[in-house]
This record gives structure tokens, sequence and C-alpha cells, in this order.
């Protein structure tokens, strides 16, 4: 009989309740219910398990150089779960015996004698980038450090880019902000750069991986604040491979103070380069040569939230060779072949749109 009921019984999807979500070191459960879709009722229930996810650690970030005198210590963060910290100590600096003088050497040094070694390619403060800039490709870590962190309280130092490294937040809460980038192949290092907004920067971490969550600059952060960061990818010699634009971040706690969702571009230009009679969304357009045409871009703020402007919409090219741009978004075709606009928010959020020249 009970067979013959549940025949006519048109079973459903399978569906969670009473969920409890694994974490990192507590496992998860919950009931796969099972309903007719057409009256309703339950016809299977079952409670299931899931294991524990297990530590996701980022990089050794240290908090205190060792010295001769006192130990020192790091400490990494788990992605999963950032309230998650394990520390190590480092073992204190063995000193360096002094060198016995060899007989016949003068201890006071002759004038006239051999100059200072040339400083490390990373340490000279006055190796610029390819570009001139402090903060271009192939300038040194301390010339692009002085930058940063004597630059203007709102203004980027002069090299910055948005490509290739392309740093936004992927995700705030009241007390952190997650912040990722595109990693870099030349780039062995990156340094991390932050501050509240109106302040100077100042370098929080240096780190081989392409994300980092901040839960303090100074002092802890608090909710309902913006924040900006900056990061510089080094190669092995400590040369700028790249420096990024800032994003300004806020934490979460309230609704007038959010993040843009994303970015909306339109054009009055096709894919295939057909003229329209109004501004539609676009994610590519055509153009021949000399041509131009304007981009108009907007921000898409979450739902029921504000986002306070701190910059304006900004637009890159990547290949200024092939099309540029300005900053209100007037496209400009200069040679044949294909190239991304990056459209990006104060946040890092960001819409590329293709562009071919032909």
């Amino acid at each position: 009989m009970t067979a013959l009921l549940y025949a006519h019984h048109q079973w459903g999807d399978e569906a969670r309740e009473k969920e409890t979500k694994a974490t990192c070191e507590e496992t998860g459960s919950y009931e796969a219910v099972i309903y007719c879709e057409v009256c309703h009722e339950e016809l299977s229930r079952q409670t299931r398990t899931e294991e524990a996810l297990g530590h996701d650690w980022g990089e050794w970030t240290i908090t205190k150089e060792p010295t001769e005198k006192e130990e020192g210590e790091k400490t990494r963060q788990c992605w999963r779960d950032p309230s998650h910290i394990e520390r190590e100590t480092i073992p204190r600096l063995t000193p360096e015996p002094d060198p016995d003088p060899t007989p016949g050497d003068d201890p006071d040094p002759t004038p006239g004698g051999d100059p200072d070694p040339a400083p490390a390619p990373g340490e000279d403060p006055d190796r610029m980038g390819d570009d001139g800039t402090p903060a271009g490709h192939g300038a040194s870590f301390i010339a692009v450090d002085q930058a940063i962190t004597a630059a203007d309280a709102e203004e980027d130092p002069a090299g910055t880019r948005y490509a290739p490294l392309m740093l936004k937040s992927v995700r705030q809460t009241k007390k952190a902000i997650s912040l990722k980038w595109k990693k870099q192949t030349d780039a062995v290092t990156y340094a991390v750069y932050g501050s509240a907004c109106g302040s100077h920067f100042q370098r929080l971490a240096t780190l081989e991986e392409n994300r980092f969550s901040v839960k303090k600059i100074e002092k802890k952060l608090k909710k309902a604040i913006y924040y900006r960061f900056i990061v510089v990818a080094l190669d092995r010699d400590d040369l700028v491979v790249s420096t990024s634009k800032a994003a300004y971040v806020s934490t979460r706690g309230n609704l007038k103070k959010a993040n843009p969702a994303a970015v909306i571009v339109k054009a009055k230009i096709s894919r295939t380069g057909q003229p329209l009679h109004k501004f539609r969304k676009t994610r590519a357009i055509t153009l021949k040569e000399a041509q131009t045409t304007r981009l108009k871009a907007k921000i898409k703020p979450p739902k029921k939230s504000r986002v306070r402007k701190y910059r304006a919409i900004c637009y890159e090219s990547a290949d200024p060779a092939i099309v540029q741009v300005t900053d209100k978004g007037v496209v400009k075709a200069v040679a044949a072949g294909r190239a991304k606009i990056n459209v990006y928010s104060q946040s890092g959020v960001c819409r590329s749109v293709t562009v071919t020249v032909k």
C-alpha cells in the first residue's frame, strides 16, 4: 500500500534543513529532505555530516623582528576565518664576533682610500623606474617606499597603475578588510601599504601571496570607516615590477558607507562597430583607426546602500599604443589591434571593455 501511495508522488529536489555549516575545526551537519512537488508531503529525511574544513593558512608575517637580546615573533592568519591566528617564536640573533685585526693594519682608514661600495639595486634611493617615476617598473624598493609613505594623503604616487595588479577588496567585516590582487610572473614578494583615508600610508606587510587580510593599521580597524591600500610587486632584486592604484574600502557597519558592488559601462557603438541610437551596456566595441567614441560608466551600490565618493570612476588602457582613453571616458583608436580598457571604481571593482581596432 505504501509503495502505491508513493508511486503517485512527484519527488522534488533534495533540500537542506537545520544546516550547521562546517568550520575550520568543527564538523557541519544538515538534514537532507525531499518533498512531493504536488502535495508537499515529506517523502524522505536523512541527517548527514560534513567534515571540518581545516585551516587555510596564509603566508607568515613577521610582527616582531628578533634582536640579540629578544626573540621575535611571526604570525599567519587563516583565510577561512581571520580570527584564527597561529604564532611562532623567532630565535634571538647570534651576535657576530669582532674580527681580529691583522697585524700591521691601520685601524683608521686613510683619506683617499677605497670609496664606499655602491648600494644594491633595491636599496638605491635615486633609482627611478623606466618611466622616470619612483613607482614605475624598475624603480628601487626604497624609492617607491619613500614615495608612498611621503605621498599626499589623497594622491597616488607617480607611476602607479590599476593593471596589471588590479587590486581590490574581496571581503569586508566590521573589523577586517580582505584584499586580493593578480600575481605577477616576475614578482617574488608584495609589499602592502594602508592607512585611514586622510592619513599617510604605512607599510603593513611584505609577503609572497597575492592576498592579505587587514585587521590593524596602528590600531584595530573600526566599523564604518574608509581605509585605502596600495600594493607593490617586487622582483628578486627588490626592484618594482608594478605598483597598484590605491583602493578605497570601507569596513561594514553603516549602509551609507558601503562599497561598490559592480561597475556598469555603456557605449553608443556595438561589438561589430555599428553606431547605436542610445547608450547600451557593453563589454566589447569595434572602432576604425583614428575613430573616437565615449564610454559612460557608473557604479552599482549594494541593495539599500550608498557609497561615499572618494574618487571618481577611472579609465585605463591596457595598451595605449592601440587604444587611448581620457579620464572622462573618451576613447580614441590609435592602431590596428585589440586591447582592453579597464573601468574601475574606488574599491577596485572593475569592468573591462575589449576594444578592437580595424
